[in-house]
């Protein structure tokens, strides 16, 4: 399963700086694990 930022904006009703530090955060955590660079980012989940 897989995640962008803008459908983790939707889903939560947040706005993009805010999904871009949670986003982040699951990834530090090793939760999440980053593919791509920028706008072209996807989460997946580990």
């Amino acid at each position: 399963m897989e995640i962008v930022t803008s459908k983790y904006m939707k889903r939560y009703d947040v706005v993009d700086r805010t999904a871009r530090r949670d986003l982040v955060e699951l990834v530090e955590k090793g939760l999440l694990h980053r593919e791509g660079e920028g706008r072209g980012s996807k989460y997946k989940f580990r």
